[in-house]
């Protein structure tokens, strides 16, 4: 398998407890529902890819092919980039930076919640599409968050398969 990997910077402890706080139980007060947790997911989900060349990108034939990979998925949702298991990994791998710096500067809980979530579905897609590791985080890390967010109320049937797959992947591929 292709590894490359990217981190939180934070070890799988506390990823894993930064999980278990982001996305807490349904029996939380302090959280939305599950439907509002839903709705905001599929907002965000719907949402147009518009992804900025950054200026440090010297290479002309990486950023030429780059370019022509925007063209071709310009106007699509992040649903359907997640949901095209030909999507490139550059894009892939783009959304979860996105997500992930999202999840540091969302505004409330719940879009702190729902942008971990699609951090995660974008590492799940790279894992299951592409066979290719976008993170640090070893399989029995990756396997028991893929699980967790698996079995959240309020998640899509889309992305709950994408992490149940994510998870047979992790299972089948322990080390």
């Amino acid at each position: 398998m292709n590894k490359q990997h990217n981190t939180l910077k934070l070890n799988a402890s506390q990823v894993l407890d930064l999980i278990k706080s982001c996305l807490p139980s349904v029996e939380d007060s302090s959280c939305r529902s599950d439907q509002a947790n839903r709705e905001l997911l599929m907002e965000l989900m719907a949402e147009k890819c518009q992804i900025a060349v950054s200026p440090g990108e010297e290479d002309a034939t990486l950023l030429d092919c780059f370019k022509t990979q925007m063209l071709h998925y310009s106007g699509n949702s992040v649903k359907d980039l997640l949901a095209d298991p030909h999507t490139s990994l550059v894009l892939i791998w783009h959304l979860k930076d996105r997500f992930k710096e999202q999840s540091s500067c969302s505004a409330s809980q719940a879009e702190r919640h729902i942008a971990i979530a699609l951090y995660f579905a974008a590492i799940a897609h790279a894992l299951v599409c592409h066979e290719c590791m976008i993170t640090q985080y070893d399989q029995s890390y990756l396997l028991q968050s893929f699980k967790q967010l698996a079995q959240k109320r309020w998640m899509l049937g889309s992305l709950r398969d994408l992490y149940l797959k994510a998870s047979e992947h992790c299972e089948r591929n322990p080390g």
